[in-house]
């Protein structure tokens, strides 16, 4: 039933080289802050956001690059804050790009939107308590703060913001695309009891989608998951719907919006009830369909013991054949009608350093360490397969090189599924993204390897077309740090950090399959 399919290219090269350009004096650069400028299923584009002077002791000196897809310069902005200035989030929705960034000195945040050639279109900036550019350690929430942005095409951008009211709850804004048009502000009940964050689903023109997290204190282990719906257009709330069966409590991981249909699928672990979100370990997947009324056209639960179990190697508690559990990245549908499933096995182990390091800060007086007593090991990536009526019909397993991910103190203790949240939120898996082929019934991943023996990292590629896998990947010879970045169906974007040479070097290559 375990189908292994090795990527073994590691002697020959056959991926021609694209477009390049480098961006060089660069002072430093954090590469979350590159990005692509898609349109629809492929990118048509990049833009850059790093520092390049320091003017004086407070002071520094950015700039914002934007090139084609060519990798040609087509816009470039200078941006003066402070060394605390960041850029958090940024979003292209075909037709500009929103940028967010945050200063934790002056407790401001910014939004900034430019055209595609790097036109300022408009800029706002509000001050805003300093606690609330934070993760609150009140509220325990795995959801980062001051990341979310949502990109509208032909409308504009969603953003939103935890904020600090009687308990934590959030805002939400809407940003147009064009000067002169209002946008609006939703806001959650600032007299409410329980803590509640939120997070994007998806959009069309009409509705935006949001998941609403409640729990009644900071120490509670109940958690329960709302769907809202927003009215896109005025910010009127739609609905609020509990995510449950009546029995069960779900968290999401992987969401498909249907522009088709306008139903969102989402899909995530499944409890017996909403105390064991924080504490218990999933029954299962459960799947939903909701339309854009807020009514839930589909729900099915599939139990790790008597459904999954059958195609996957997985006991009642959805342990991999004591190898781990499964994370679900992203979901997409193929032209028959089935869906795929991308996943990523890991597992909690100890850390050696952490340990280490709290007996030392424990010899030396000190209360604690700043490492983490436990680790994430993260090991082979799954794609599983679906029917239309979300029958598991089949399993792919591509190993792949372990990578650890350390944990902050105090998460050891939260369980399984919410780690796998929170080791998603800060980028510590290896699966990179998604990609749809615009004119063929394909579908690539892109994720990270690195060779610990040879020291040398690589961006793979798995891509589905008629009916079969193909595999490819592409090594890379420098010791900088890199990411890859969607480009046409077919090639992928590379950026890398060469910090010792001040500079940025961008490519695209093409891969096989």
């Amino acid at each position: 039933m375990r189908r292994l399919i090795f990527i073994a290219l590691l002697c020959c090269s056959t991926f021609m080289y694209g477009q390049q350009t480098s961006i060089e004096n660069i002072r430093s650069v954090k590469l979350k802050n590159v990005g692509t400028l898609m349109e629809g299923d492929e990118g048509n584009g990049y833009y850059a956001f790093y520092e390049v002077e320091k003017k004086d002791k407070k002071t520094r000196v950015y700039s914002v690059k934007f090139l084609d897809a060519n990798m040609n310069e087509i816009g470039k902005k200078t941006i003066t804050g402070t060394k605390f200035l960041s850029l958090v989030d940024g979003e292209y929705n075909g037709d500009n790009l929103f940028l967010k960034f945050i200063d934790v000195k002056d407790s401001e945040i910014t939004y900034r939107q430019y055209s595609k050639s790097g036109e300022l279109i408009s800029k706002v900036t509000e001050e805003v308590k300093y606690k609330e550019l934070q993760i609150s350690p009140e509220s325990n929430s795995l959801v980062a703060n001051s990341t979310g942005i949502l990109g509208v095409e032909g409308k504009g951008f969603l953003s939103f913001l935890n904020r600090k009211y009687k308990k934590w709850g959030y805002e939400v804004r809407f940003f147009p695309n064009t000067k002169g048009n209002k946008g609006w502000t939703f806001t959650s009940d600032k007299a409410s009891k329980e803590i509640q964050t939120v997070s994007f689903l998806g959009a069309n023109d009409e509705i935006a989608l949001l998941s609403v997290t409640r729990r009644p204190g900071a120490m509670s282990k109940k958690m329960d998951f709302y769907m809202l719906g927003l009215d896109l257009n005025t910010g009127e709330k739609l609905f609020e719907k509990k995510m449950s069966d009546g029995k069960n409590s779900i968290m999401v991981t992987s969401t498909f919006f249907d522009e088709n249909t306008d139903e969102v699928t989402l899909m995530g672990y499944y409890y017996e009830s909403a105390e064991k979100v924080m504490s218990g370990k999933s029954k299962g997947i459960m799947i939903k369909k909701i339309n854009k009324k807020g009514e839930y056209v589909f729900d099915q639960n599939l139990s790790w013991a008597s459904d999954l179990s059958k195609k996957l190697p997985v006991n009642a508690k959805g342990k991999l054949d004591g190898k781990g559990f499964l994370y679900f990245h992203e979901m997409t549908q193929s032209d028959d009608g089935n869906y795929y499933l991308i996943a990523e096995q890991y597992k909690k182990t100890a850390s050696a350093g952490g340990i280490a390091a709290g007996i030392a800060a424990s010899l030396s007086g000190n209360v604690t360490s700043t490492m983490g007593l436990a680790n994430i090991v993260i090991e082979d990536l799954y794609v599983l397969e679906f029917s239309p009526k979300f029958e598991l019909l089949g399993v792919e397993v591509f190993e792949k090189n372990k990578s650890t991910f350390n944990l902050p103190q105090g998460y050891e203790f939260v369980n399984i599924s919410m780690l796998g949240v929170f080791v998603d939120l800060y980028g510590g898996f290896d699966f990179g993204f998604l990609q749809r082929a615009k004119n063929e019934d394909a579908f690539s991943v892109v994720y990270y390897n690195f060779d610990r023996k040879e020291r040398v990292g690589s961006i793979n590629t798995i891509t589905r077309v008629d009916g079969e896998f193909a595999n490819d990947q592409i090594k890379l010879e420098s010791k900088g740090a890199f990411r890859g970045l969607p480009n046409k169906h077919g090639s992928i974007g590379i950026v890398e950090y060469l910090r010792k040479e001040r500079k940025l070097n961008f490519r695209t290559e093409k891969f096989n399959y």
